[in-house]
C-alpha cells in the first residue's frame, strides 16, 4: 500500500520523531503528575497537554525549526487517509490494520486542537475536516476489542 510507503517515507520521519517525542513527554509529564488518578482523568488530561502544547508550538514556530509545521504535516497525512477511507480507496480495515495506534495516539491529542482551530476567524472551511475520521473508526474499533463481549 502506498499510504504505508509514505508514512515511512523521508517527509514524514522527522514529523513522526516530533510526535513520538512529545507523545511519551507528555505522557509521562501527566502520569507523574497524577499517580493515583484513574486512566480515564489520565486520558483527559493528557488531550489537555496536547492542546496547550500545539498552541504554544504553534505559537513559537520560526524558519529554522518549526515542529508545528512537521506535525501538520502529520495531520495532512492522517486527513488523506481519511479521504480514502470515506470515499472507500482504502478500506477500514486497512487503514486501522496498518495506523490503528498513530491514529489514536494522534487522535486523542489533536481533536481539541483541530476542533478549536476550526472555529478560529478568517479559518478556511474544511480544515483538515477528514483527519479525525480514521481516529474515530480506529477508536471505535479499540474498544470493541477490549470489550468483555469481543
Amino acid at each position: 500500500m502506498e499510504l504505508d510507503h509514505r508514512f515511512d517515507s523521508k517527509d514524514l520521519v522527522k514529523a513522526r520523531r516530533i510526535f513520538i517525542e512529545m507523545r511519551e513527554r507528555i505522557t509521562k509529564d501527566v502520569a507523574a503528575s497524577n499517580l493515583v488518578a484513574n486512566e480515564k482523568y489520565r486520558t483527559e488530561k493528557i488531550a489537555e497537554a496536547w492542546t496547550i502544547e500545539l498552541y504554544r508550538l504553534m505559537a513559537d514556530r520560526n524558519d529554522d525549526e518549526d515542529k508545528y509545521g512537521e506535525l501538520m504535516s502529520l495531520a495532512g497525512f492522517f486527513e488523506t487517509i481519511g479521504v480514502m477511507v470515506k470515499n472507500k480507496y482504502v478500506s477500514e480495515q486497512d487503514a486501522i490494520g496498518l495506523f490503528k495506534g498513530p491514529l489514536i495516539t494522534f487522535g486523542r491529542g489533536f481533536t481539541k486542537h483541530i476542533e478549536l482551530r476550526q472555529k478560529e476567524a478568517g479559518m478556511p472551511s474544511g480544515l483538515l475536516e477528514h483527519a479525525l475520521y480514521p481516529y474515530e473508526l480506529a477508536e471505535s474499533a479499540e474498544r470493541k476489542s477490549s470489550s468483555p463481549t469481543a
